[in-house]
């Protein structure tokens, strides 16, 4: 893992509705972060690299 800390505005409430879904399916904030950053950058044509060993 490799720390990833930027600001997010307040409005979103990502802190709370994260902890939220933290409660409803045990995935932690950590996890929803990569998650969710991963798909954007994914849909945003930004692929995972592929290993080619």
């Amino acid at each position: 893992m490799r720390p990833l800390n930027v600001e997010v505005p307040e409005d979103l409430q990502l802190h709370r509705r994260g902890t939220l879904c933290k409660l409803d399916t045990g995935m932690s904030l950590k996890e929803q972060v990569a998650a969710a950053y991963d798909e954007w950058l994914t849909r945003k044509g930004y692929q995972r690299p592929t290993d080619e060993t």
